[in-house]
């Protein structure tokens, strides 16, 4: 961004006219002591990782609150997507969908180059942009837990369906089998059928398939 000429500073923080500049150099705020270990957990990430201050502040603000809205994340993806243009990574916007959790997510997709070298390059600069504005937000949102209690609750529901279809496709259970117990005879069924994974099976993907919830 273009501004007004400014003499250079060789200290990240200095005094003038007795008002100390402290914007580059003061570390962010600490969470509530209350605050869920959830939201502490990917805020030290986010800190840790150079996160900018407006990341932080709607991980902060959220922690206070308690959840993360999707005005949050949308929030902290116009700052990706204004970095994304300004990097020249391309970006399109691929409307809203609805995650197992039953939150709606604004989904899109990005990239650019032609060239592998090209690729490489956006590639970095995307994920450089990612980080810096919004990928703890989104992690974040999509890990909360009323996000996990919902995801958990939706698949209690369809739990019933799940097992008759995966018993039609050979991966017998019992009709009170847990959720542990349908993802530990998937993955033995689709390790055994792809023989750990060495190669394709339509098979496998339609065991998977089973765990699918329904579109």
């Amino acid at each position: 961004m273009l501004g007004s000429p400014r003499p250079t500073l060789r200290a990240s923080c200095f005094i003038t006219a007795a008002v100390l500049v402290l914007s580059a150099c003061t570390s962010p705020e600490p969470l509530p002591a209350d605050a869920d270990p959830a939201f502490a957990s990917v805020y030290e990430q986010a800190k840790e990782a150079d996160a900018d201050g407006a990341q932080l502040d709607i991980l902060r603000r959220a922690a206070v609150a308690g959840e993360v809205t999707f005005q949050d994340v949308t929030e902290a993806l116009s700052a990706t997507f204004e970095c994304f243009d300004k990097g020249g990574v391309g970006h399109i916007d691929e409307g809203v969908v609805l995650l197992e959790s039953g939150l709606a997510f604004p989904n899109y997709g990005w990239g650019g180059g032609v060239t592998d070298e090209e690729m490489e390059r956006l590639s970095a600069v995307g994920d450089a942009c990612l980080h810096k504005h919004s990928y703890y937000v989104e992690t974040l949102y999509q890990t909360q837990p009323i996000a996990q209690e919902a995801e958990a609750a939706a698949f209690e529901a369809r739990r019933a369906s799940v097992i008759a279809c995966l018993n039609a496709k050979g991966v017998l259970l019992e009709a009170d089998a847990t959720r542990a117990d349908i993802e530990s005879a998937v993955s033995a069924e689709v390790v055994d059928l792809t023989q750990g994974g060495t190669v394709s099976s339509a098979q496998a993907d339609a065991v998977i398939g089973c765990l699918a919830p329904p579109s």
